[in-house]
């Protein structure tokens, strides 16, 4: 249960003479303390964010077309000058306690001028270990083997300033560079530039697993929340792959199911709605499936759908309102093996 407390209700415990008036300003201090660390969703960081998502997209997205007008001299000095003057900027913000969000987010934004730094450098002296892949707008919409190179320097970059200043959002331009690393790996994995359809599914799979499990050990050993964006991109590699596979059989599909049924259940034991999203809809795509070709023009079948839900909302109603009797039996049957386990329970 989340409780909300503010300088109000300590004044009001000072009055009846429950704490003394230097304990209710230690509490509150405290308070400010931890939530400086842990930054809500309030108007001003969502300020904040946009602005940084805006920075972001202004200088991938809807400037590629732009950046190819340039010849690669010219593309190095845009790279380098905003990379340069966004780290300025957002270390100087950061050093400050009260502005670790904003310098961290324009530190973040600096990270994604990496790929056009690497992608100057190699066009000017033709450094291409692969392919070349063409031109720099061609980065966010085909997958070559040539890009490799960029999206690992950015994945070093971005983990030198994770371990610089420990901003969690940083992550999102680490799993984002991984997720197009898991594409462009696959011409050079397979050895061929004109790769199958099959292969790439594959690949996207097994990759995606493998960032679901890195990131797993991640979210057991960290306090702050590191793990969202990784599981996030590591779901779409490994979740896409898995809804793209062709399966000719009812028990296949029925396996899909059974599969996207366990995320929901990894969603509660790890408290990350992000799984419950993608188990849910790939639920759906098998109802949906069983609806338009198993039970096709069955009146019983969408009946029993409806009643089936109904009964899952009564349970989530009955849950809400026992929750915390219900997570403690939970917690008080499940092995404490499996309890430690867990990655820790974030708010």
């Amino acid at each position: 249960m989340k409780i909300t407390i503010n300088k109000a209700d300590l004044k009001k415990a000072v009055e009846k003479e429950i704490i003394s008036h230097e304990q209710s300003e230690h509490l509150w201090n405290s308070f400010l303390e931890k939530n400086m660390l842990k930054p809500g969703f309030t108007g001003l960081n969502v300020t904040y964010y946009f602005g940084a998502l805006l920075i972001i997209s202004a200088m991938t997205w809807f400037a590629t077309e732009a950046f190819a007008k340039y010849n690669s001299a010219g593309l190095f000095f845009v790279g380098i000058s905003y990379f340069a003057g966004l780290t300025f900027g957002g270390h100087k913000l950061f050093l400050e306690k009260d502005k670790q969000v904003p310098g961290g987010l324009i530190l973040t934004a600096a990270i994604f001028m990496v790929p056009l730094i690497v992608f100057s450098i190699q066009d000017y002296f033709s450094l291409w270990g692969y392919e070349a892949p063409g031109h720099y707008d061609d980065f966010y919409i085909w997958i070559k083997s040539g890009w490799f190179l960029m999206e690992l320097v950015t994945i070093g970059v971005a983990i030198f300033f994770l371990k610089k200043y420990e901003f969690p959002f940083m992550t999102f331009p680490l799993a984002f560079s991984l997720w197009f690393l898991s594409m462009d790996i696959t011409p050079i994995i397979f050895g061929a530039a004109d790769f199958s359809w099959e292969q790439r599914k594959m690949v996207s799979l097994f990759f995606g697993l493998a960032m679901l499990v890195f990131t797993y050990f991640i979210d057991r050993k960290t306090k702050k929340d590191y793990a969202f964006w990784l599981y996030f991109f590591g779901m779409l590699s490994f979740w896409g792959g898995l809804s793209l596979m062709d399966s000719n059989s009812e028990l296949n599909k029925f396996l899909y199911c059974c599969i996207n049924l366990l995320l929901i259940v990894i969603s509660v034991l790890f408290n990350r709605k992000l799984f419950i999203v993608f188990g849910a809809l790939g639920v759906f795509g098998y109802l949906f499936h069983l609806s338009d070709i198993v039970f096709q023009d069955s009146l019983l079948f969408p009946v029993v759908l409806s009643f089936f839900g109904l009964g899952i909302i009564w349970l989530g109603l009955i849950y809400n309102k026992n929750k915390e009797q219900i997570d403690l039996s939970i917690n008080s049957k499940l092995p404490e093996r499996l309890l430690k386990l867990l990655p820790p329970n974030r708010v």
